[in-house]
Parts: structure tokens; C-alpha cells; sequence
């Protein structure tokens, strides 16, 4: 069975994972089992397929990756973070630390952004 099958089918994936399933195999749009847990906020899911290895650069057909896909999902309409916003910036925050989800591999993460963004902002 494959990851995104058993994905979609909420099965466990570890098993899987351990007897050498694909972990960057693509469904018909393209997408990789870690761009569909990205884009459902499925935090342990996105942590799991990054630490086993799966590739957080590959494009769906769209050109979306799977961080892009959790930053689609955030709204920043000004009125403070909600759940899901606070969701789809840690699932950000764990595919730019290539799964790890600890307190110092956030903050790096995200004194790394903050930086980037003083950057664009020096530019403008």
C-alpha cells in the first residue's frame, strides 16, 4: 500500500515508512503524502515524513510545495493568529527545521524569518 493511500485511509504510516515505502511518490495532482498532512495541518504526520526523509522541495503540478501549501492556509487578515494559523506556522516552522519539532530549532527558525523579513523590508 502506498503512503498517500494509507495516508487518506487513516492508517498509521510508520509501518510503511519502516518497510521502505516511497516516501516522496506523487498522486495524479502531483502532490506527495507531505504536501497532503501539510495542507490538513496534520503537525505529527509532517514532523514523521520529514525525519524519515521525504523531500520538502518537490512541486505539485501547481508548483506548490508542502511549506507553501501551510502558508496558503494562513490568513494574517490582521485580526490576531487563530488555530489554524498557528497551525499551518509551525508545520512552516517544522519543514524549515526538516522535522524537528524542539524549542531551539523553532526559535532559530524563527529569529531566521524575522531576519529574512527585516531584510525585505531594509530593501523597500
Amino acid at each position: 500500500m502506498s503512503l498517500i493511500t494509507a495516508y487518506l485511509a487513516g492508517q498509521e504510516l510508520g509501518p510503511l515508512i519502516t518497510a521502505g515505502a516511497a516516501l516522496n511518490e506523487r498522486d495524479d495532482r502531483g502532490q506527495t503524502c507531505l504536501t497532503l498532512a501539510s495542507s490538513a495541518g496534520d503537525i505529527a504526520t509532517v514532523s514523521l515524513l520529514l525525519l524519515a526523509g521525504a523531500n520538502k522541495h518537490i512541486t505539485d503540478h501547481s508548483g506548490a510545495t508542502a511549506e507553501g501549501m501551510a502558508a496558503f492556509d494562513m490568513h494574517g487578515c490582521g485580526h490576531g493568529m487563530g488555530y489554524l494559523d498557528a497551525v499551518a506556522l509551525r508545520i512552516r516552522c517544522i519543514i524549515g527545521c526538516d522535522g524537528k519539532d524542539d524549542p531551539a530549532s523553532r526559535a532559530a527558525w524563527m529569529n531566521a524569518q524575522d531576519a529574512e523579513q527585516a531584510k525585505h523590508l531594509a530593501m523597500a
